[in-house]
């Protein structure tokens, strides 16, 4: 900066101001060799046609074509630097070219873009901002090109990217993207919360052979969260809906989009193991106390004739309406069994009575028949004596 204000100095202070002043467009073949200065509006080239309205330029011109070149500072004390040349093959100027230096706050400044040509000179690619955008990448006129990728090489070191001095994010050596993590495991390793979605619909897509991908997604109706199935086209539909939550219940539904349990199924269940607890409800036992009022089979005949069905129990046609509930059904169920324990008892006591009874007849009739035989043998001596 200061060699160059040093030139800058010198070489005014050895022009005179007498010599010519030119116009902008001047070609350099029309201009005689030395050098020239001249000043920005408010001085006195009113006449002349400046692209850059603002501060001082320095022209250096010679015989030969290299030597004509042009140095303008476009404000004082902290203006840009910017160098051009005559192009003899066009015979015009070349476009205006920023030196880099310091600004006043000790900042390089380069314009817009600090960009790489390639050899055919048909793409830039380089590190530029447009419209409060910062790119890194191709740029076209200061501004990123669909479909053009971002490729940031380290030379196989990580990636970090910190906020506050605090480090937010990684990509490991091995490809890995850590949030909130220095050693992710994984292609994305998340150590907090995710968020998915925004307050209409969010989703998680996992792939699937085939095109058999699953989605997660919270529904917009801001009451669901579904698991399912996609199309063979790829298209989501709640129809291939298979498992549906919901946030104001607490319902599951499998096979269903409007559970009305804590669970509810559509379809078989195939499990190993069932356990129902009771939850205040009366297990049967109060059958076998004294104060049972125990039907007669008699009066179960008499309803079943009545009714169809036995007592305390649902009919056909109520079932097949209202479904099943297993623990209701279960209990009653075992109460009948229960009262079916009490009604083989009561016959089994029953059968013993007669059993019994029929061995004190069996015991009785032996005895008779014991009696029987005595009086035979003294009726066949009486009559032997007789006929003797």
């Amino acid at each position: 900066m200061k060699k160059y204000l040093t030139l800058l100095g010198f070489l005014v202070s050895v022009v005179t101001y007498s010599q010519q002043q030119y116009s902008e467009q001047e070609p350099t073949a029309n201009m005689e060799g030395g050098i020239y200065y001249q000043t920005g509006p408010g001085s006195n080239n009113s006449v002349l046609n400046w692209e850059y309205p603002y501060g001082t330029k320095l022209t250096v011109s010679g015989s030969a074509c290299c030597r004509n070149f042009e140095l303008l500072s476009t404000s004082y004390p902290y203006g840009e630097f910017k160098l051009r040349q005559w192009d003899p093959t066009g015979n015009q100027w070349t476009q205006w070219r920023s030196i880099l230096m310091e600004n006043k706050d000790a900042i390089v400044e380069v314009g817009n873009l600090i960009g790489f040509k390639r050899a055919d000179n048909k793409l830039v690619y380089g590190i530029g901002h447009s419209n409060n955008e910062f790119t890194i990448g191709r740029l076209d006129n200061i501004g990123p090109t669909a479909g053009t990728p971002l490729h940031i090489a380290t030379g196989g070191y990580e990636i970090r990217f910190s906020v506050a001095t605090e480090e937010q994010m990684r990509i490991s050596r091995q490809g890995n993207v850590g949030i909130g993590t220095t050693t992710p495991a994984y292609k994305l390793d998340v150590a907090s919360t995710v968020r998915v979605g925004d307050d209409n619909w969010g989703g998680l897509i996992v792939n699937g052979k085939a095109k058999n991908d699953w989605l997660f997604n919270a529904h917009n109706d801001g009451n669901t969260f579904g698991i399912r199935t996609q199309r063979d086209n790829g298209e989501a539909s709640w129809a291939y809906q298979v498992m549906t939550f919901q946030r104001s219940t607490g319902n599951v539904g499998i096979g269903t989009t409007a559970p009305d349990s804590k669970l509810t199924v559509k379809g078989k269940i195939h499990t190993q193991e069932v356990k129902v607890d009771l939850a205040g409800a009366l297990a049967p036992d109060y059958v076998f106390l004294e104060d049972y009022d125990l039907r007669t089979l008699d009066e179960v005949s008499q309803h079943i004739q009545e009714k169809g069905h036995l007592p305390n129990i649902p009919s056909a046609k109520q079932m097949e309406k209202e479904g099943i509930n297993l623990k209701e059904m279960n209990l009653k169920l075992l109460e009948k069994i229960e009262e079916l324990t009490l009604y083989t008892i009561a016959q089994e006591e029953k059968i013993k009575e007669h059993e019994e009874q029929n061995n004190n007849l069996k015991t009785e009739l032996k005895s008779e028949k014991q009696r029987i035989n005595l009086l035979e043998e003294k009726i066949d001596r009486i009559l032997n004596q007789l006929q003797n």
